[in-house]
């Protein structure tokens, strides 16, 4: 059985006197992702990915290898990568969102949910942040990455049993934000990168999801949409977009949903791109994600 990693049994205790809604129809996102703390990923730290986990391609690899170790290395990297003071130094930055990635797997199960807590409750209460929380990893795997569960894992899609506890992921997510007492700082982004194509060379293209694997991805967003409306949350839901832009998913969807697409721009990725000509493609990239303007849309990479 799935462990969801604490979150299923974690009541939240954050403790907050004022709060500011954060409309992403109008806000303006300066943000950043808090990549390699909750969930590993070995490009991120070389340094500690080679101690930790040696030749594993991906997090689930690395924990299996370190078996009954895996807790106590994983805490101490939750313990350490992300403090207090990073969060002083963004916030001198004026960064307002964080997006926070976390991880379902059935090789460990963890105390994620409290340094979850620890640092969204510093977060909102020293700066009014808002945080993004990101289920990063699904059951079976969500695109053949290390980083969408484990390397060479699509069993997501078209998987009745993997949707069922994507579900209960959701609905633990969307308990901690209610019990947070302020759930109008968090949005939820209930997967990352959808991709069922198994070649490769159409990754970061608007063929890396297949019309299939977007009627999949749109069933599970309805979904998650109706498990924040009969929880009586008041979160937006973040979609990632699979490389197929807002304009795509926009028709599936009704004007009055609280959602906000998440729009990722690979430059490495057969871009002619380099420093005489990242920021014009920048810009031009900016305008074209914007979609049919009928949902808001955030550049999340």
């Amino acid at each position: 059985m799935l462990s969801l990693l604490a979150l299923l049994i974690f009541t939240a205790t954050l403790h907050h006197t004022v709060a500011r809604t954060f409309d992403w129809k109008t806000s303006k996102a300066n943000g950043v992702n808090l990549g390699g703390w909750l969930v590993q990923e070995s490009t991120i730290d070389n340094t500690w990915w080679t101690a930790s986990c040696g030749n594993a391609t991906d997090e689930w690899t690395c924990c299996a290898s370190l078996g009954p170790r895996c807790g106590t290395v994983l805490a101490q990297r939750y313990e350490a990568w992300i403090t207090p003071s990073d969060i002083d130094e963004l916030a001198s930055a004026n960064i307002t969102p964080l997006r926070i990635p976390t991880t379902l797997t059935d090789v460990y199960s963890g105390d994620q949910a409290s340094y979850l807590q620890n640092i969204a409750s510093y977060a909102i209460n020293a700066y009014d942040m808002h945080i993004i929380i990101d289920i990063h990893t699904l059951p079976g795997g969500v695109n053949g990455q290390p980083f969408g569960e484990r390397q060479g894992a699509y069993g997501w899609f078209s998987n009745a049993t993997a949707l069922g506890y994507s579900y209960r992921a959701v609905s633990a997510a969307i308990e901690f934000t209610k019990m947070s007492g302020f759930a109008s700082q968090f949005t939820l982004e209930p997967l990352y990168e959808p991709i069922d194509n198994r070649d490769t060379s159409k990754s970061d293209t608007t063929l890396a999801l297949s019309d299939t694997g977007a009627a999949w991805v749109t069933e599970y967003i309805k979904g998650v949409l109706a498990l924040v409306q009969a929880a009586g949350a008041d979160i937006p839901v973040m979609i990632s977009d699979g490389f197929k832009g807002e304009a795509y998913f926009s028709p599936l969807f009704p004007s009055t949903a609280n959602i906000v697409f998440d729009v990722h721009i690979d430059y490495f990725a057969g871009r002619s791109a380099d420093s005489g000509t990242a920021q014009n493609l920048i810009c031009e990239d900016a305008k074209d994600s914007v979609g049919d303007g009928k949902f808001p849309v955030f550049m999340g990479e």
